[in-house]
């Protein structure tokens, strides 16, 4: 299905993008891993969040400070776990939202761009997504439409959305999920998908920060 978004006329960081604006080979070859692949990814995040969602901005800026962290360990993935990092929340964009479940919504936006198929699957899956897909009885097509990542970059994803605050500051998942449940509510849906995925997300993390202790990195 060919997912159609409406012409919005671009200014400079203003205005929110419709796929077209953006030229595709910029987030398209997978051999594109240098730093242009995270500024087209940086200038199309902000694009889409800064004026309607500057907090979200904030802190997509810094869930890209924690991938940029996790170089050492990522290595040849470094480049493509910041681009997702950068985009992961464009889906909360009013332009780019079909079904209210961002995660769905942004991957199918950055698809529809042409972008490189590892950062739309990380954008897809980030933050063990299809949990809360079930309670928003949208598992199946974000399980059909998207690969599921490597663990270890799906963990990755994880440190740098959980670490990140929404004013982008450093923090811990504890401290953000705790964050998460107070604005949204337990009752909520999101507050119900943080209450079953806390486990999953502190673990994730852990094995992350492991994976830095192990190689000499320190957070």
């Amino acid at each position: 299905m060919t997912e159609e978004y409406p012409s919005v006329r671009m200014s400079g960081a203003q205005g929110a993008p419709r796929p077209s604006a953006f030229p595709r080979a910029r987030l398209t070859s997978p051999a594109v891993l240098s730093g242009a692949h995270t500024d087209h990814a940086f200038d199309l995040a902000r694009c889409l969040l800064a004026r309607e969602f500057p907090q979200r901005w904030e802190h997509s800026q810094g869930a890209a400070a924690g991938a940029s962290r996790l170089a050492p360990i990522l290595g040849k993935h470094s480049e493509v776990v910041r681009a997702a990092a950068l985009l992961h929340d464009i889906g909360y964009a009013s332009t780019v939202s079909r079904t209210g479940f961002h995660p769905l919504d942004g991957a199918r936006y950055l698809r529809g761009l042409g972008v490189d198929q590892r950062v739309v699957s990380l954008v897809a899956h980030h933050t063990f997504a299809l949990l809360e897909a079930e309670l928003r009885e949208l598992r199946e097509p974000l399980e059909g439409e998207f690969e599921l990542p490597p663990q270890e970059l799906q963990d990755a994803m994880v440190y740098c959305d959980m670490t990140s605050a929404l004013n982008g500051q450093l923090t811990t998942s504890r401290v953000r999920t705790a964050e998460i449940l107070i604005r949204y509510g337990t009752e909520s849906i999101v507050g119900r998908f943080i209450t079953r995925a806390e486990p999953l997300i502190h673990a994730a993390v852990a094995r992350v920060v492991d994976r830095l202790d192990r190689a000499g990195e320190s957070v």
